[in-house]
């Protein structure tokens, strides 16, 4: 069985950003996300963190706890 994905713009790197996006998006910490791409170094991993502004402004109202 074949996904047919030719020419749809879904590639495995493609499949694999959007893996590690929603891993961060999940709030997983970067160093698992980091062991779960089986990057070496983090800097590769942070290619996949993206900050959304609703998180932003989550974190900004929890210093006010």
């Amino acid at each position: 069985m074949h996904a047919e994905l030719k020419g749809t713009g879904i590639t495995p790197h493609a499949l694999r950003h959007t893996f590690g996006s929603m891993l961060c998006a999940h709030g997983v910490p970067v160093p698992y996300v980091k062991d779960l791409l089986g990057h070496e170094d983090i800097g590769s991993t942070m290619v996949y963190v993206h900050s959304t502004p609703g998180e932003l402004r989550k974190a900004v109202r929890g210093l006010a706890e």
